[in-house]
């Protein structure tokens, strides 16, 4: 067994290994809610544990929300378009042979890159310092390529130099079931891996009783029933051990996160949230207050005066301090309390009638109960301090509130500014999906014997972050300013996409409706000029101008048009126009020829 094996079944953990067991874990908290109430303080000396606890069961998890609308921001990454994407050789076999495994990659059958963008987002969210193995097997000369991923937890230690990782020891715990005396039983066995470059060697705990009652241990064994490798006790435990040989000499795991933490002098990760750490923990307790002022008012509490019970029984005992006297019964009216009180579901605060001499002095029935006011401006306070923390930790995190659409009072730069800044934080992130897709297809090449190969993933930097009322506002102002064709074309494109995403039935029919468009290859002046000199009963002249209109009529009356194929779908097209161009002729006009340019320059390009 090597050293380092050794030490880390002794114990021996990474420096960080604490530290980031601890991130991963409030990160979880965040994220998921599962153990959310540690997060919550225990005001001493003003509250005991167990109003603690009471006030722990009654707080809302605000956190779970806004740590899943920032985690859709993050999403957009993956939505939009990549500017490079390319897994190739010059051997088109070998081409063919890595796509095979890249086509189902994952858990569930997601190709590659679907698993790297998937698995990037969600261990960036919770636990950025766990490790990823591409786990690479061999059956009947058949090549398996799988991912698994250990959390830091189950990473005790690790050495990267240069940015590779050049050994790799983690552990695992598998739960075994088994049968002995009539009663089930299980044990958990702990198995230990150590990566390094010339393969993996392999420490499974051995039990006795696992041995003997069950199958565990059948895929450490040959077909004989002997052991696959030597056994060695460490600390009164018997390991058997085991070696892989590495066929590429390279050590097939990475680390998931990105975002360098400053703590540590860049020698581990933290999420991408973290700078909102702070925010989330104000937002746990100020909501946790919150909800308790809200639950002590949600029933009226009410103050109420009580007189000494009278109560008196056909024997004639008299109640005295809740007991009959002489009978030394409990007095059935107050239930042995003493006190003449009118009871209700409310809380009671009792407080004993006022007399003199002995005498109760007169006072009136709405004298006798008070009911406790809900203090609403402190509710309204702690109410508007709760929300307030939604927009501080999405600052937080992307450097702007960027659930919050910029205004039309904002200049034109403010707004760039303004997206670019969460765009940033945004593209940053790409680097985590990009590290694992090419590092996954390294390891692949390299197993399969494959040399030059070619992979390239590059993620755009803008998100489509804007409103649709800002495009068309930003479009308006372009306009007013005499800019370019390009840019004109440029902001519908944009303006194109955001209402595919929002009316994909009509942009779709849109797009396929542009191959009908006459003098598309055109700019719009030139256009202009060209359209002028045509007879009103040209339908050329009549689609162009209607072609807003025409391709509503198809949205709402040719439900197969997308169906049908390209002659079906002219001849449509063209009847529709032809219907336009006999108006024409008839009203001598198919349209007012002075808003004719502003009407080209609103066709969205594509």
């Amino acid at each position: 067994m090597e050293d380092v094996l050794r030490k880390t079944i002794e114990g021996y953990t990474h420096k960080d290994y604490n530290y980031t067991v601890q991130l991963a874990h409030f990160y979880s908290q965040i994220v998921t809610g599962e153990g959310y109430g540690e997060l919550i303080v225990n005001y001493k000396p003003r509250e005991s544990d167990q109003q603690k606890a009471q006030r722990v069961r009654i707080t809302q998890n605000r956190t779970k929300s806004i740590a899943g609308k920032i985690e859709g921001f993050f999403k957009r990454v993956f939505r939009a378009d990549k500017l490079a994407f390319d897994i190739s050789h010059q051997d088109e076999d070998k081409s063919a042979l890595i796509s095979q495994y890249t086509d189902d990659y994952g858990e569930d059958g997601q190709s590659l890159l679907t698993w790297c963008e998937e698995s990037a987002l969600f261990y960036n969210n919770i636990d950025p310092n766990a490790f990823y193995w591409v786990q690479h097997t061999r059956v009947d000369d058949v090549d398996y390529f799988n991912p698994y991923v250990f959390t830091s937890t189950q990473v005790k230690d690790y050495n990267i130099d240069k940015g590779s990782v050049q050994y790799c020891t983690c552990q695992l715990s598998e739960c075994v079931t088994y049968q002995k005396d009539n009663t089930t039983h299980t044990k958990h066995i702990n198995i230990f891996y150590y990566f390094i470059k010339s393969g993996l060697q392999l420490a499974v705990e051995l039990n006795k009783e696992v041995l003997q009652n069950s199958n565990f241990y059948d895929q450490f064994q040959d077909e004989e029933g002997n052991f696959l490798g030597d056994t060695e006790t460490i600390k009164d435990k018997t390991y058997l051990v085991m070696f892989e040989q590495s066929e590429t000499g390279i050590v097939p795991v990475t680390r998931m996160g990105y975002n360098f933490d400053k703590k540590t002098n860049k020698k581990t990760y933290i999420s991408f949230w973290d700078n909102a750490t702070e925010e989330y923990k104000q937002l746990v307790n100020r909501g946790s207050e919150y909800d308790l002022s809200l639950t002590l008012h949600a029933f009226l509490q009410k103050i109420q005066y009580y007189t000494p019970c009278d109560y008196q029984d056909e024997s004639h005992s008299i109640c005295q301090g809740g007991v009959l006297h002489p009978s030394k019964e409990t007095c059935p009216s107050c239930s042995g309390t003493g006190k003449k009180v009118h009871t209700s579901s409310q809380d009671v605060i009792e407080v004993q009638m006022p007399s003199e001499d002995g005498e109760v002095k007169s006072i009136s029935p709405k004298d006798l109960v008070f009911y406790v006011d809900i203090p609403f401006d402190i509710v309204k306070q702690q109410k508007e301090d709760v929300q307030g923390f939604a927009p501080k930790i999405t600052e937080s995190v992307f450097g702007v509130d960027i659930s919050h659409q910029q205004g039309s009072m904002a200049t034109a730069t403010q707004i760039t500014n303004y997206y670019d800044t969460a765009q940033d934080a945004m593209f940053e992130f790409t680097k985590s999906p990009q590290k694992l897709f090419k590092f996954t297809i390294k390891i692949i090449a390299e197993s399969l014997d494959i040399q030059d190969i070619e992979t390239k993933l590059l993620y755009t930097n803008e998100y489509d972050l804007e409103s649709e009322d800002f495009l068309l506002q930003l479009l308006k102002m372009a306009k007013e300013a005499g800019a370019s064709p390009e840019v004109i074309e440029n902001i519908n494109k944009r303006i194109v996409v955001k209402q595919n995403r929002t009316d994909s039935s009509y942009m779709n029919v849109y797009n396929a409706m542009r191959r009908f468009e006459p003098f598309s290859n055109i700019q719009p002046q030139l256009k202009a000029s060209i359209v002028m000199t045509l007879p009103d009963s040209s339908v050329q002249k009549a689609l162009l101008l209607n072609f807003k209109e025409i391709t509503e009529d198809i949205v709402a009356n040719e439900p197969a048009f997308l169906l049908l194929d390209y002659n079906q779908q002219r001849e449509i097209v063209q009847a529709k126009a032809q219907a336009f161009s006999d108006i024409a002729v008839q009203v001598n006009s198919v349209r007012e020829l002075q808003s004719f340019e502003d009407d080209l320059t609103n066709i969205p390009e594509e």
